[in-house]
């Protein structure tokens, strides 16, 4: 039936506006292109881009005559490095500057981030760029087995819902509606109880999905749900993960309760989706035709690379060398797969979702992670730094909670003394729940030692497990 609910798609994205499937398939072309072809597509792009600032965004035409850059002078997105970064505070003083003032207040809405690292980003984005990069999530999705009419579940946030339609007309509207809106489930990242959990496992079962999307985080929550109960599930064949990087620990864990699924890595923000997905092979290639991205480095990490990135498509709310706040490094060699983009390393994390132990190190939270991998009798849990010394770990537990998980807590704390730091003290607390972020994810490293890693005043990097 895959060949009907193609249909009905595309009778519902001509109806909504959505991205078209010509739109769709030159997606799929570019990634068939040569280097050469495509990097004449991000010249053009990035042109464009500089010519749309210069006319009608007043924060960045500025900076692009302050360093002198026209469109004619632009020989590829590399010529934008010059301009001073964009960060999160900028945006919130220039909002309004940055936003394209020939733009018709009918072409774009407002968004926000959901404020995982910090307070809410407000920003706005353009109609006709929600296509393209939902058209880019439908080319992403392609990796991991799934096409167009597949059903897709969604461990992802649930919001409120629209008022219902009133008289006959908007009734028939609606129904119609739903009878040509995709097959896809819900799962609400919002409400990650065990008891939500097993009505999920019992819509999974009467459905039988074969792909799922969404937070790395609640991926993984599920997960340990039903390893806890011994179920593997063979009938799903593709996880798409996002959000946060899936560290080794938590891709062994999926794959183990998942055997047949083809699990692959998203990575993009809300400020800018779309940046980069994991091909068969497991290579994280940058979408080069959307994005420009570069490895700044990180402050007292020889080693290590903030990421910069830049919308090329994006000209209603320009994104230009965003500090996003995530770590990764390049790649140096080809991926075997043939696809024509740059590849990256990613997942070394949120820069603030790191701990800074007494004597100035950092490391990442796939350190954290990785000593979570394998323990029984718990539902979920969260590590929260308080102080340089001094580390919480929440624990949800489940009925089989024991004596074993105590002595794994036992070997936890023993594992942070050698790896981490011999003078942080661990502290283990129950709680019955651990509430998730603005966004409806789930944090499992929060720090509140922030300083360090905020001012760069850091001691040579302890890299954690990425």
């Amino acid at each position: 039936m895959r060949w009907w609910h193609f249909a009905k798609w595309r009778l519902l994205a001509r109806h909504d506006g959505l991205p078209d499937f010509a739109l769709y398939r030159q997606l799929l072309r570019q990634e068939r292109m040569t280097r050469p072809q495509l990097d004449a597509i991000r010249l053009a792009k990035a042109q464009r881009l500089v010519e749309e600032c210069l006319r009608n965004v007043p924060y960045f035409a500025g900076l692009l005559r302050a360093a002198r850059i026209t469109p004619e002078r632009v020989r590829s997105p590399q010529d934008l490095e010059v301009l001073p970064l964009l960060d999160k505070p900028i945006i919130r003083a220039e909002k309004m500057r940055i936003l394209n003032q020939a733009a018709p207040p009918w072409s774009y809405s407002p968004h926000t981030t959901g404020g995982s690292t910090g307070s809410p980003l407000d920003f706005y984005r353009a109609h006709e760029y929600v296509k393209l990069t939902t058209a880019a999530n439908m080319r992403s999705f392609l990796r991991m087995s799934w096409r167009p009419g597949d059903t897709l579940v969604k461990f992802w946030a649930a919001h409120s819902t629209l008022e219902p339609p009133t008289g006959l007309v908007g009734r028939v509207r609606r129904a119609v509606r739903r009878w040509l809106e995709p097959p896809e489930i819900l799962f609400n990242s919002y409400a990650t109880s065990q008891h939500d959990m097993e009505s999920w496992l019992e819509i999974m079962r009467a459905r039988r999905p074969r792909f799922f999307y969404g937070y790395a985080s609640n991926l993984v929550l599920f997960a340990r749900l039903l390893a806890e109960r011994g179920i593997r599930v063979d009938h799903v064949r593709g996880i798409a993960s996002t959000a946060l990087a899936l560290f080794p620990s938590d891709r062994r864990l999926l794959q183990d309760v998942f055997p047949q699924a083809r699990i692959i890595d998203v990575y993009g923000s809300r400020e800018i989706p779309g940046i980069a997905t994991e091909c068969e092979r497991g290579t994280m290639h940058i979408n080069d035709d959307l994005v420009h991205v570069e490895y700044l480095p990180a402050p007292g990490d020889p080693g290590g690379y903030r990421l910069v990135v830049t919308a090329l498509d994006n000209t209603v709310f320009p994104f230009i060398r965003y500090d996003i706040g995530d770590t990764g490094a390049p790649l140096s060699d080809p991926c075997p797969c043939g696809l024509p983009f740059s590849t990256m390393q990613w997942g070394f994390g949120k820069v603030l979702d790191s701990f800074v132990s007494p004597e100035g190190c950092i490391m990442t939270g796939g350190f954290f992670e990785d000593l979570m991998y394998g323990i029984t009798g718990v539902h979920a849990y969260q590590f929260r730094q308080k102080t340089p010394t001094e580390i919480l770990l929440y624990v949800v537990p489940t009925d089989t909670f024991g004596p074993a998980a105590a002595q794994h807590f036992a070997q936890v704390e023993r594992q942070i003394h050698a790896g981490f730091s011999p003078r942080v003290h661990l502290r283990v607390e129950s709680v019955p729940s651990i509430a998730p972020t603005p966004a409806g994810k789930h944090q499992f490293v929060v720090s509140e030692v922030r300083d360090a890693a905020r001012t760069g005043e850091l001691a040579p990097v302890a890299r954690g497990a990425a």
